[in-house]
This record gives structure tokens, C-alpha cells and sequence, in this order.
């Protein structure tokens, strides 16, 4: 199944939504057959500030046979779907598995939710935890527009190599602190950046200034002012008032809900 994506890639905020079925019954893991039933799958393609990022779920039922007790068993599992599409030619590798390429402004849904189930399948038999890219790498490949598989590639094998050699991992702490922070500045920075894109991406209107307003101020000052849940359990102080995100998600969701619709979007829908 190929989504057009044309109308999105020069629209940063612009959103493609996607839903389908795949039948991967010929999957053989160790002996068995177990993805038996189909593969569902559904989420959306979003630009993030210039990159075309893919997000949501997979998810299926199995059937299959313990190699341990021999018992057969169904499970119903379901995994995060995470990529970057990329229209540039030159900027990645079309053999990365969590980089695809364009085709005449098309994604292949069939070849992304294929790979992304396997490798997610593969992880959990060894143990894992589902693979998915981090939101934090949306900001940084959106600055530097550096997608290509030789880098991360080498990145992997710093990061396998100290942590199977001590040695290496010393030279590593050898690294000054004041680069340490200009890096960790940066990086942040070009993350921030990506969300002020992605919020300036939709008219300011006194709806949507209020919405991202109040999240953020009820999000920073909770988490500066430890006192404020003072008086509630110590397990809604550990939710609430370590991390500014959890009331910053919370209050835009309700918000976006309560909050009554613009008019002239309003009348534009209709």
C-alpha cells in the first residue's frame, strides 16, 4: 500500500493518517508459523518541522508453541510503530531499517510495518524491550538533516564498545564538562526549537495561546514548586511533581476538549 504524501512535505504540522491490514502468515520464527491472523496497523505520517516523521501501533494475535514446556499458547501483542521518511535521495540509506525512502512522494506501508514488526518481534524473543526512535532525534536530525545508516552505524559501535571495554569507557570521561554542556545546550535547544516550529506551524489564535499557555506554565511551576502536591499521596508527587510533561500532556488534552472550537474552523469543516 503506497500513501501520497505530496501535500505534507513542504507543510510543517501537516498530518496523513493511515490504517491497514497485512497478511505476514509466511513469517517463520524458529519452527513455527505464529503470526497467523492479520497484522493491523494504524497511526499517521507528520511533519516535524521540515521531517516526515511516522508514528503508531501494530498489533496482532499469535499463535504458537512454547519451546520450553511445549504448551500451544495465543497472545495478543501489540508494538509502537516509529520511522522517518525521507524524500532526499542523498540523505540516508534506503537498506537503514528505520529510514525509508520516498517514492514519487509515496510511502511504502507494506515494507515500513513489515520491518518495524520483525525487528520488534526479534527484540522481544531475545528478551528486549520494543525498538522505537526517540523524540529527542527528531529535533537533532532536524538540525543537522544527517539520516544516513554509516553514522549510526558507527555511533552503535562507540556506544557497544564502551560498554563492553573499560578502558574505552574511561578515555570517554576524559571529556571536558564545559564540552559536555555546549553539546547538551545545543541539542536541547534545537529540540525546543522544533516544538516553538511545531506550535507557530498553527494560527495563534486566544483558543490556541491559551491551550499552550496554561500547559506550559501549570507544567514548569508544579515542577519548580515541590510544595504544591505536598498535601497529596507521595505516589501523585512521584507521577506529578517530578516532570513538567506529565501536567503540560495532561492539561493540553483537556483543554483541546473543553476548550470550545474556533468558529471560523468551525464553519470551515462544515
Amino acid at each position: 500500500m503506497l500513501l501520497g504524501l505530496s501535500r505534507i512535505i513542504d507543510c510543517p504540522g501537516g498530518v496523513v493518517p493511515f490504517e491497514l491490514e497485512l497478511d505476514l502468515s509466511g513469517l517463520v520464527f524458529g519452527a513455527c508459523r505464529p503470526v497467523t491472523e492479520p497484522v493491523a496497523a494504524k497511526g499517521e505520517v507528520r511533519n516535524e518541522a521540515g521531517v516526515l516523521e511516522l508514528s503508531g501501533t501494530v498489533s496482532t494475535t499469535l499463535h504458537a508453541v512454547c519451546d520450553r514446556c511445549a504448551v500451544p499458547f495465543i497472545r495478543a501483542v501489540r508494538y509502537p510503530l516509529r520511522a522517518i521518511l525521507t524524500a532526499d535521495s542523498d540523505g540516508g540509506d534506503p537498506e537503514d531499517p528505520w529510514v525509508f525512502p520516498l517514492t514519487d512522494d509515496s510511502a511504502d506501508l507494506d515494507e515500513i510495518v513489515t520491518t518495524c514488526f520483525v525487528l520488534n518481534m526479534l527484540t522481544a524473543l531475545m528478551g528486549g524491550l520494543p525498538t522505537a526512535t526517540y523524540s529527542q532525534n527528531v529535533g537533532i536530525v532536524s538540525t543537522n538533516k544527517v539520516v544516513n545508516r554509516t553514522v549510526f552505524t558507527l555511533t552503535g559501535a562507540f556506544l557497544l564498545l564502551a560498554g563492553i571495554c573499560p578502558k574505552f569507557s574511561a578515555i570517554l570521561t576524559t571529556i571536558p564538562q564545559c564540552v559536555l554542556g555546549g553539546a547538551t545546550v545545543t541539542v536541547f535547544s534545537s529540540i525546543a526549537m522544533t516544538g516553538m516550529k511545531l506550535i507557530t506551524s498553527e494560527d495563534l489564535t486566544a483558543r490556541n495561546t491559551t491551550i499552550v499557555g496554561l500547559s506550559a506554565a501549570l507544567g514548569v511551576g508544579v515542577s519548580q514548586a515541590s510544595s504544591a502536591l505536598s498535601q497529596f499521596p507521595k505516589e501523585i508527587t512521584i507521577i506529578f511533581g517530578k516532570s513538567p510533561v506529565v501536567i503540560a500532556t495532561i492539561m493540553a488534552v483537556l483543554l483541546n476538549i473543553i476548550l470550545p472550537k474556533d468558529e471560523k474552523k468551525a464553519e470551515q469543516k462544515a
